[in-house]
């Protein structure tokens, strides 16, 4: 992480215990369950993103990757995914 990123998180001493993060409209751009194509999902590595079985992308917001990384360092947090859905 940069020193401008790294300042970003300065002065964050007491944290919560635990994360919760919504996935759509929050990780990434996009509803999960209407705007791509679904599983199996493809991971690609060298790129850091996923495509659905059609071959649509699903990326991050570039900011959430630094923000997860920052709260799996301190090793007293813990993260959690919670979404819902219309699709039965």
């Amino acid at each position: 992480m940069d020193s401008k990123k790294k300042k970003d998180f300065e002065g964050y001493e007491q944290l919560p215990e635990l994360f919760v993060f919504d996935l759509d409209y929050t990780l990434w751009p996009f509803w999960i369950d209407t705007h791509i194509s679904g599983p199996p999902f493809t991971y690609h590595g060298d790129r850091n993103f996923c495509t659905g079985h059609q071959g649509d992308t699903l990326k991050l917001y570039p900011e959430v990757e630094e923000v997860l990384d920052f709260i799996h360092s301190k090793t007293e947090c813990k993260i959690a995914y919670a979404s819902r859905t219309q699709t039965p």
